[in-house]
């Protein structure tokens, strides 16, 4: 082979290389337009992931404030219903304390009712015994009278 062959070949080669150097280097710039598509892309899910944190720690927030409500709200339920087991307590003794004092007052005016009878009872006994202590003076009167008379 001769130099200028050997020359041609050489130039040929040279011109090949730098072909694939030119598609090398566009390649590379393709590859560092996605790579920077790709960090922008990943900066974006940074940004959207940081902000479904900052939400999801909100979220957590109102979830653990309607944790201490619904605690405040049963411990208030339950004092409520220890109230109403007391109130309870209290009407049904109520209840029977009415029920006692109906049967007492019951009671009282059946005793009245006896009682008033006896005194109707004795009244009717006390004037039919005025009564007949007033005719029996009547006549004893009616008596002395004549016996007055007759001692004159």
């Amino acid at each position: 082979m001769t130099d200028r062959q050997l020359l041609e070949l050489i130039v040929q080669k040279v011109t090949g290389i730098e072909s694939t150097i030119t598609d090398l280097e566009s390649n590379v710039t393709e590859l560092n337009s996605k790579v920077s598509n790709l960090d922008s892309r990943f900066t974006s899910l940074e940004s959207k992931v940081s902000n479904l944190d900052s939400r999801f720690t909100s979220i957590e927030l109102t979830v653990s404030n309607l944790d201490r409500k619904v605690s405040s709200m049963e411990t208030k339920i339950s004092n409520i219903l220890s109230q109403q087991a007391e109130h309870t307590a209290m009407i049904k003794a109520l209840i029977h304390a009415s029920e006692v004092q109906k049967a007492e007052t019951e009671g009282i005016k059946m005793e009245l009712a006896k009682l008033i009878g006896e005194q109707a009872a004795m009244r009717e006994e006390q004037q039919s015994s005025f009564k007949a202590l007033a005719d029996m003076y009547g006549q004893h009167e009616f008596e002395l009278a004549k016996l007055r008379k007759k001692s004159v």
